[in-house]
């Protein structure tokens, strides 16, 4: 980064420059980085204006347009469901570079064996057997799990998983943010990427926009669309399993939207300790009542944030 900085030091001279990080470590990182060119810089004309740059933080969201599909699996278990509704049945895995690097992979299918192996009826399927080698749904399974992955791309998996997991690919923009709004949750599943220290998530910003109400946000959002693909308003919600480090270090992960997990629990073994309701999880509606407690709070901070870096504080 600080090659940037330098890089880029003749048109801070020139040009009013302001920063902004989408998450607190971002804007850290970036003020780091900052000091460190400032402190080694010899040119006091370049020096002064790389100093005087503002960096901030800001929450990236905005109110996305709601698509959905009658045809597809994913939006009618979803719309199916009520408001009420406490199970954890649908999660989303968002994200178009599905290596080690993106997303842990290897370690969500080993976790979802080892809970297979030991019961894939608590799941909503039937065993392995040898004239079936796949995990079989049950019929009329009252919370039968699945798995979406969201992406450019098709991530790779073993076919024995072909009912467990769905994949959606290149979905327009009402779409994408409707499936991870039918989600009762999303899991980064991050992979050796640190996006806790100098780089943020797109996950964490198209969640939070899959969450926000046109109707708090003053929008009127008008969309083209077929009659297999119109846009409901709600619930809004598509809440965030994180440990606390990310909590820590994104800073605007309120409880509603950024659900804590804890430290030595997996994303998978969270899901199942819910299913089992070892850990209680809320309603749609209650949840989504608090994501508008949540949005209004992000509303605030962020016109704070543009009117300081546009000189109105």
């Amino acid at each position: 980064m600080d090659h940037v900085l330098r890089e880029l030091s003749d048109i801070f001279v020139t040009v009013n420059v302001s920063m902004i990080g989408l998450g607190k470590h971002v804007s850290t990182y970036l003020e780091h980085n900052r000091q460190v060119t400032v402190s080694a810089m010899k040119d006091k004309t370049k020096k002064e204006a790389l100093g005087g740059i503002k960096i901030d933080s800001f929450t990236p969201f905005f109110p996305a347009a709601l698509g959905t599909n009658e045809n597809d699996a994913l939006f009618k278990l979803s719309e199916q469901r009520s408001k009420d509704d406490v199970k954890l049945d649908i999660a989303v895995i968002q994200c178009s570079f599905w290596d080690d690097v993106h997303r842990n992979l290897s370690g969500i299918f080993a976790d979802l064996e080892r809970h297979f192996e030991a019961d894939p009826t608590a799941w909503g399927y039937r065993p392995i057997t040898a004239d079936v080698d796949y995990y079989e749904p049950i019929p009329d399974h009252p919370s039968r799990f699945q798995l979406y992955f969201l992406g450019a791309s098709k991530p790779p998996f073993e076919s024995k998983w072909k009912e467990v997991v769905g994949v959606r690919q290149n979905l327009k923009y009402s779409l994408f943010y409707g499936a991870l709004n039918a989600a009762d949750i999303v899991l980064p599943s991050f992979g050796t990427a640190r996006y806790d220290i100098s780089r943020a998530s797109s996950t964490m910003g198209v969640a939070a926009s899959a969450s926000v109400s046109p109707q708090l946000a003053g929008s009127a959002l008008q969309v083209n669309c077929s009659k297999a693909d119109h846009l409901p308003f709600g619930p809004r919600q598509a809440p965030l399993l994180v440990p606390q480090s990310y909590i820590d270090a994104y800073g605007y992960l309120c409880p509603a939207f950024g659900v804590l997990r804890k430290d030595g629990l997996s994303e998978i073994d969270y899901v199942a300790e819910v299913r089992r309701g070892a850990i209680p999880w809320e309603s749609r509606r209650s949840r989504e009542e608090a994501l508008s407690r949540c949005q209004e709070d992000w509303t605030a901070k962020n016109m704070y944030v543009l009117s300081r870096l546009f000189g109105l504080l």
